[in-house]
């Protein structure tokens, strides 16, 4: 499942996730993929931080991937971004792209 718009905050350490990744075809959760999460801005440009970030998978989950944003993540407040996720399993390859607004966190 994905969220419909994700909001990532500059300088904190966030976890980004990805649930219930699965074959659309057999329904099976795939639980050994290789996962990577990049942030591109409208014009296809690659964060300099959020750049390839490993997802790793979650034991004991329905095929759950987290990955963590380092602190040092320092993108431009606003919106026009897209968290692009790849994951790929034995020959199974997905792609999700999922809206981002970056914004000043207020608490």
């Amino acid at each position: 499942m994905l969220p419909q718009v994700l909001y990532l905050y500059p300088l904190n350490t966030q976890v980004i996730q990805l649930t219930e990744l699965q074959d659309q075809i057999t329904g099976l959760f795939l639980t050994a993929a290789t996962c990577t999460a990049t942030l591109v801005d409208q014009f296809g440009n690659a964060d300099a931080v959020l750049n390839n970030i490993p997802m790793s998978y979650v034991p004991g989950t329905d095929a759950t991937y987290q990955g963590q944003v380092p602190n040092t993540f320092n993108a431009t407040i606003g919106g026009g971004y897209t968290l692009v996720v790849t994951a790929v399993q034995a020959g199974i390859q997905a792609q999700y792209k999922i809206p981002v607004v970056v914004q000043a966190r207020t608490q």
